[in-house]
């Protein structure tokens, strides 16, 4: 199935000339109002797998809110809307079709004078929306479809009750669609109270992982894993690299002394404030900044091209993590490499994700500012 006029040609200009397994599974039974549970493993064309049947279900000549994506992060919402604005700016001016984002940490005056003009489709973090909702400056009694994005994060205990909240101001005809890299049971079981007559949409649950990631470990004992993350990204030189800590207190403290040593880094975690945060996702998009060291804010949703390196500084704890952290690179059938900086502590967790993901995880060297490669 092509993808749908009026988008061939817009789309195919950048360089989407197929859909993804899961967008030619997802769009029928969105377009038929199915209450959709939809894993697909990361880099498979998730958002446009919703975004466009989403437009293509809107009435322009209403003057309504009639579709909302909810999601976890604000970085998320921001490349979501972009998302939107690109399909908007492809049907003028034949459509009109208007959008907004609705998140935490911007100027609210702001997004109430943007609400002005009568949105059809919002995409917005579950804090601003409920806010907005409670003060009746938007409602949720003319949505017809409402999109969880990440919903393994939505419904977990820090969002699940704004969710709900939110669900509650809609018609029970309104469609739900959930989409994840992962759902896991504890998620599916929330779902199963938010809505019924489910169908789901299942995609490569063998294969969590793209095949087309290489998978490196270098062994380092804690104290000495910043010098050898230093002297592995000048002897790697990634065109763009992903770095990831499990402690957000120590990311600021990394990026500074890779910066100290000429490498241009940029940091991001949860509680740095919005605009640190903006510019650091905008330097690192724009290539002036090679180098994102980041929390697992960033594993979830970030889409930015040409990430050929993700670099675990802390092997995370538990599997899903190491999935969506990976997920950065190698998308859309690219090649991309998983670093892992291992202490013996961490060995066992590596080899877990070996079997969890039927991956092989290589042990490689550093020698003489060289990497000697090893292939199994």
């Amino acid at each position: 199935m092509p993808f749908p006029e009026p988008w061939l040609t817009p789309l195919a200009g950048r360089g989407l000339t197929e859909p993804t397994e899961v967008q030619v599974a997802v769009r029928q039974p969105f377009l038929a109002g199915k209450n959709l549970l939809v894993q697909s493993g990361t880099g498979t064309g998730k958002t446009l797998a919703y975004l466009i049947p989403l437009f293509e279900r809107l009435d322009p000549q209403r003057r309504d809110l009639q579709g909302l994506v909810l999601a976890p992060t604000q970085e998320l919402a921001v490349q979501i809307h972009r998302q939107m604005e690109l399909l908007a700016a492809d049907l003028a001016p034949a459509r009109s079709v208007r959008t907004v984002s609705l998140m935490g940490g911007v100027n609210l005056l702001r997004q109430l004078e943007q609400l002005k003009a009568k949105p059809h489709l919002a995409v917005g973090t579950p804090g601003r929306v409920l806010e907005l909702l409670e003060k009746k400056k938007i409602t949720g009694h003319f949505l017809s479809s409402v999109v969880l994005d990440e919903a393994d994060r939505l419904l977990d205990d820090t969002s699940v009750v704004a969710v709900r909240a939110i669900l509650k101001t809609t018609l029970k005809s309104r469609q739900l669609s959930l989409f994840s890299a992962s759902l896991p049971p504890a998620t599916v079981a929330i779902a199963s109270g938010l809505a019924s007559d489910w169908l789901s949409l299942l995609l490569e649950p063998e294969m969590p992982i793209p095949a087309g990631i290489r998978h490196w470990s270098f062994a380092s004992e804690l104290q000495h894993k910043n010098d050898l993350l230093r002297q592995l990204l000048h002897a790697i030189a990634p065109s763009k690299a992903l770095v990831f800590l499990n402690k957000p207190d120590q990311i600021e403290l990394v990026a500074a002394k890779l910066r100290h040593h000429g490498l241009q880094a940029e940091s991001l975690y949860g509680t740095r404030f919005k605009e640190d945060r903006q510019k650091a996702m905008k330097a690192f998009a724009s290539g002036s900044a090679s180098i994102l060291v980041a929390s697992d804010l960033a594993a979830r949703g970030l889409h930015i091209d040409g990430i050929s390196h993700v670099f675990h500084f802390d092997i995370p704890e538990n599997p899903l993590d190491y999935q969506h952290r990976c997920g950065r690179t190698g998308r859309l059938g690219q090649v991309g490499t998983s670093v892992a900086l291992s202490t013996e502590y961490e060995l066992d967790r590596l080899r877990e994700f070996e079997k969890t993901f039927s991956i092989t995880v290589v042990p490689q060297s550093l020698h003489h500012g060289k990497v000697q490669l090893k292939r199994r």
